[in-house]
């Protein structure tokens, strides 16, 4: 009930409680939003929606709104209460979500829920982890799939998120790799410029700065991603890029299937902290490169498999706590196209991710490549030597002793 990337996040939670209760009947409550999406989930028997969008204000007249959502979700919950859940688990934060939990006064719950008064409660530690880690957000090591399935109890063989994909979605993409006569040879590269928080973005003119550089360098074509909200994006970026015949825009253009099949076919995928880096990371290829701004914090939430590339600003004020509005977002403009331009081309040349001898500027950024430790959790290898700090002394201490 929150993000596509916490949907995505959660998959090896459930994963693993299907592995603990093999003859168990799953049902998954999300949003309309995602309803579509949540097909893609695996081990799930029966989904549930949950419309409020039905309630937009610009469409009730004034009273009747508040009135038609309450009987709404009663009616909803009190249909959840006659099908008699033996395990209930809440994964959002939101104060709706730990409310609806309580109503259905299950007694074997995991997550957030309600006391009488109204106020959220979980009892377990990774979950009371969980609500309290946002305040101290740089001393954290764990990303969001481990807090999920330590908190749901959950044993999965290993952590890797998936979704599912079916024959149709590769014959769906073959319309788009005609129309744009895209060859099987052509230096594929993608790019998702959008983000849901509009202050995590990195600039438009420096994705067509980084797509004149691609194309001058390597001839790749680039494929601009996203959903059709984000179409003044792609415009805006377009309209600063030199080599403009080298730009597919398929904003708007795909569904999930046909995402997910496309984000395979590239070589690389340039991305802020969104829901399509995580349906990337998914389907297994290709390497991500993974741009952290504003909140979005890397050991939260980056992409969770290995071979990946991460840039942070480290700047005094990153990340950025939640509910923070900032006036003048500067840590997006410490990673610099050229960066990102000579972190392929050695990765192109060496097979790994290797740090540049020419790069600068790198006093206020940070570089990881993504690996799995042999605790099975997600690592972020630093690329660029910083001093060690006591955030990083604490967040160690933490992975080992929490």
């Amino acid at each position: 009930m929150t993000r596509m990337g916490d949907l995505i996040q959660s998959t090896p939670a459930i994963s693993g409680l299907r592995k603990q209760n093999p003859s168990a009947r799953i049902t998954l409550l999300v949003t309309s939003v995602f309803a579509e999406f949540s097909k893609r989930i695996p081990h799930i028997d029966e989904r549930v929606i949950f419309d409020i969008s039905q309630f937009e204000v610009k469409q009730q007249p004034n009273g009747i709104l508040w009135i038609r959502l309450y009987k709404y979700i009663e009616s909803l919950l009190n249909e959840l209460k006659t099908k008699k859940y033996d395990l209930l688990i809440n994964l959002s934060h939101s104060k709706l979500s730990a409310f609806m939990i309580s109503y259905l006064g299950i007694k074997n719950m995991r997550g957030f829920g309600c006391n009488g008064a109204g106020d959220r409660l979980t009892q377990d530690p990774w979950m009371q982890y969980f609500g309290t880690e946002p305040f101290n957000r740089e001393l954290n090591p764990f990303n969001l799939v481990e807090i999920f399935t330590r908190g749901t109890g959950s044993a999965p063989e290993d952590n890797a998120i998936s979704i599912q994909q079916d024959s149709h979605d590769k014959d769906s993409i073959e319309e788009i790799i005609c129309q744009y006569n895209i060859k099987d040879e052509d230096f594929l590269i993608g790019f998702q410029a959008g983000s849901s928080i509009k202050g995590r973005r990195w600039p438009a003119r420096a994705f067509a700065e980084l797509a004149d550089g691609l194309i001058q360098n390597h001839n790749a074509k680039i494929i601009l991603l996203g959903v059709t909200s984000e179409k003044p994006l792609a415009e805006e970026i377009k309209s600063y890029t030199q080599c403009k015949d080298n730009l597919i825009d398929l904003t708007g253009k795909t569904n999930i299937g046909q995402l997910a099949t496309l984000v395979k076919s590239c070589a690389y995928l340039v991305t802020n902290d969104t829901g399509t880096m995580h349906i990337a990371a998914a389907v297994g290829t290709p390497p991500i490169i993974g741009l952290f701004f504003a909140h979005a914090h890397p050991f939260e939430t980056g992409p969770y498999s290995p071979g990946h590339l991460i840039f942070q600003a480290r700047i005094p004020c990153a990340p950025c706590s939640y509910g923070v509005e900032c006036n003048d977002i500067v840590c997006v403009r410490t990673v610099r196209p050229d960066h990102i331009l000579s972190m392929i081309k050695t990765h192109q040349n060496e097979g790994q991710w290797l740090l540049a001898e020419s790069m600068s500027g790198l006093e206020e950024i940070n570089i990881y490549s993504t690996y799995i430790g042999e605790d099975r959790r997600l690592r972020l290898r630093p690329l660029v030597r910083h001093p060690l700090g006591l955030n990083d002394i604490f967040r160690e201490i933490y992975a080992d002793h929490w």
